[in-house]
């Protein structure tokens, strides 16, 4: 299963849905369950940290990804990525990187995302669920 930037956002922004998101990462921590994430959420996730104003949180949110013995951390190539702009032709709900999410959860054994974002509802190719 892939994860996107919003079930890690939901903890490090303190968001409404913070206990649940953090209750579903500590599993993922623990290796009781398997999941990926791509690097290009990795960097999204920095990014929006960083433009929050704590660069603190950048860093401890990096290096607390170390730490998760049931994350597998993704780089797509440029292939992949050109395949994902094909996803959010087709489905009118993706943006970009909703689209690469579908694309990485495709190269999975389970072809599932972990998200808060009801536009992957209407992909029929991937399943979405809540952490």
């Amino acid at each position: 299963m892939l994860i996107d930037a919003n079930v890690f956002l939901e903890v490090q922004l303190d968001q409404g849905r913070a206990d649940e998101a953090q209750r579903f990462l500590e599993r993922v921590a623990d290796g009781e369950v398997g999941a990926t994430v791509t690097h290009f959420h990795v960097d999204a996730i920095a990014y929006i940290l960083e433009q929050r104003g704590n660069d603190g949180a950048v860093e401890t949110f990096l290096l607390s990804l170390l730490g998760y013995d049931g994350l597998s951390v993704v780089t797509q190539s440029v292939a992949e990525k050109a395949m994902a702009c094909r996803l959010f032709d087709r489905y009118d709900s993706l943006d970009f990187d909703d689209a690469l999410a579908v694309q990485a959860a495709l190269a999975l054994e389970e072809p599932t995302v972990v998200s808060y974002d009801t536009d992957f509802d209407t992909v029929s190719i991937v399943e979405r669920t809540m952490p």
